[in-house]
């Protein structure tokens, strides 16, 4: 499937839409703490989500230009 590109814009707006949407995803989580592992991936997923934020906020700040 061959997706024709919009604009710059429309691309970061996607963007956003599908960080947030992972950040959704993060927050919806619930760490079973007694299992093997889940510390682990609880503080993999906290920092995936600081920096899907971060990047939230560059795009941002881009589309206010």
């Amino acid at each position: 499937m061959i997706r024709e590109h919009g604009s710059p814009s429309d691309d970061r707006r996607q963007l956003i839409s599908r960080l947030r949407e992972l950040i959704e995803a993060l927050d919806s989580r619930l760490p079973h703490l007694e299992r093997e592992g889940e510390v682990q991936i609880a503080t993999d997923a906290a920092a995936l989500k600081s920096k899907a934020m971060a990047r939230i906020a560059q795009l941002e700040a881009r589309l206010r230009r």
